[in-house]
């Protein structure tokens, strides 16, 4: 498949979790149960895996799946693996049981080891972001109603791709300029629409510093995050933070709204991915805290090593 059929397949997957999960979460029946490190895992994570699955596996059948509801896939068999999809079908299920709106559906693409391809999804407000190596990062609100028009009209979610084509030399934005969303062709609907709607990351670059503006975790602020804060702080005066929960936190930056999100805390590989492709394509660096090298994926353990996100053009 070419770049914008995977990209459209991507985010199709996202869209169809998204209103699985927001069925759980209008209905408050989360049945909530704790994993063997204490997470939470709800219905919606369950019923969000498995519709992003089925997507996945109908439409490209030959790239495997590794994800947090598939975690036993042994490295014996994954280090083989050249592409696959990587998935969180709910990131931030503490978010989710709070109710505060702050998680998302993450899909991203991996080749040797990096992301070249994502999407991520806030079911609640109904906005995507996506990205793909060397075509750009973008960003589009109410990809709710779109999304659903678009699989409504193709018939169903299985019959195969829509995007743009192979043969349009275009970047998946389909389009999409700096500052504003371009209007679509006639006669588009759903996914080709959404993707042509995008407005292209960053929507910030003029933002200066200081006050540098810190994303933190809105569940996990560690002691190591306040002492890099304050190193910050001595460098460039009283920093501003920005909480957020999930992987919106990745995209604060990556939008221009926030300079820097130093996480050093826990977090697997299907947490980070999408978010990684989508933060570089919008000219944002993510990098082990420790040896300043981009992260890293389908290694012998998933789980990422501390990292930190800085937006393009500020002075760390």
């Amino acid at each position: 498949m070419d770049t914008a059929s995977l990209q459209e397949t991507a985010i199709r997957a996202a869209l169809a979790a998204g209103a699985k999960i927001l069925g759980v979460y209008e209905s408050d029946d989360f049945d909530v149960s704790l994993k063997s490190d204490d997470s939470p895992l709800t219905r919606a994570d369950l019923l969000s895996h498995d519709t992003i699955t089925e997507i996945l596996k109908n439409r490209t059948p030959h790239i495997p799946i590794l994800g947090e509801e598939g975690r036993e896939v042994p490295f014996t068999a994954r280090e083989k693996w050249q592409t696959f999809w990587l998935v969180d079908p709910l990131d931030g299920t503490k978010e989710f049981v709070k109710k505060n709106g702050e998680f998302t559906v993450n899909i991203a693409l991996v080749e040797n080891a990096y992301p070249v391809l994502g999407a991520l999804y806030v079911p609640v407000t109904g906005v995507i972001y996506f990205a793909a190596a060397g075509f750009g990062s973008y960003k589009v609100a109410g990809a709710a109603s779109m999304g659903a028009a678009g699989m409504q009209a193709a018939g169903a979610a299985e019959k195969g791709p829509i995007g743009p084509g192979a043969t349009e030399a275009r970047a998946p934005g389909a389009g999409a300029r700096e500052t504003e969303a371009p209007g679509t062709n006639a006669g588009e609907t759903g996914i080709v629409a959404l993707m042509r709607s995008a407005v292209k990351l960053p929507l910030h670059p003029e933002r200066r510093v200081p006050p540098v503006k810190v994303v933190a975790s809105r569940s996990h602020y560690s002691p190591e995050t306040a002492r890099y804060v304050e190193e910050i702080e001595a460098i460039h005066g009283k920093a501003d933070l920005v909480n957020a929960g999930s992987s919106l936190k990745i995209c604060l930056v990556a939008e221009g709204a926030a300079d820097v999100y130093p996480r050093f805390g826990p977090t697997m590989e299907w947490d980070v991915a999408a978010g990684q492709i989508i933060a570089e394509e919008a000219g944002c660096t993510v990098t082990d805290a420790d040896t300043h090298e981009r992260l890293r994926y389908n290694k012998p353990n998933l789980l990422n090593p501390y990292f930190i996100v800085e937006r393009a053009g500020w002075s760390g």
